[in-house]
């Protein structure tokens, strides 16, 4: 009998995964989380898992690679980074997908957002050193290292200080 419901609350379990996915691709810890949430023992998640992992339901290093190439247009790598780790997805994972990105895409992004904001704010502000210190504070809070962005606002501001 005990076989007969643990079998049960597998193919439940299971159900409740594929459903989970078929909305959006997710990471192992996602659908861990989710499975936990709605009150299933981990060993059967555990289970689970190994069976979403053997048909390719879930991989978090593709997910990685494609989390990275849709956000890298509007968010630096510390952001990114930052978001895959709390998806679960491993450090080395994502430093490894991340180096793979290629760096004249992060540079037209970032000046890219640079110019849109200067242009918002050349509406409201005429003295370039605030507009220099908000357009910075902005990217930073983009996730952007402090060396892109002061190259994109030299670029963008055509001048060169704070160096």
């Amino acid at each position: 009998m005990e076989e007969i419901v643990e079998e049960d609350n597998y193919i439940k379990c299971k159900s409740d995964s594929l459903r989970f996915l078929g909305k959006t691709y997710k990471t192992q810890k996602q659908i861990y989380d989710k499975l936990l949430g709605k009150g299933y023992d981990t060993k059967t998640i555990d289970r689970v898992i190994n069976f979403l992992k053997e048909y390719n339901f879930i991989d978090d290093e593709k997910y990685a690679q494609m989390y990275i190439k849709e956000k890298i247009i509007k968010e630096g790598v510390n952001k990114i980074k930052f978001s895959l780790i709390s998806k679960g997805i491993k450090e080395e994972i994502i430093n490894e997908k991340i180096n793979e990105v290629d760096s004249e895409c992060q540079e037209e992004a970032i000046l890219k957002l640079a110019e849109k904001k200067y242009n918002q704010l050349m509406k409201t502000e005429n003295d370039k050193r605030i507009i220099y210190k908000k357009i910075g504070d902005y990217l930073f809070r983009k996730g952007y290292s402090w060396d892109i962005i002061k190259v994109a606002l030299n670029q963008t501001l055509k001048m060169d200080f704070y160096d």
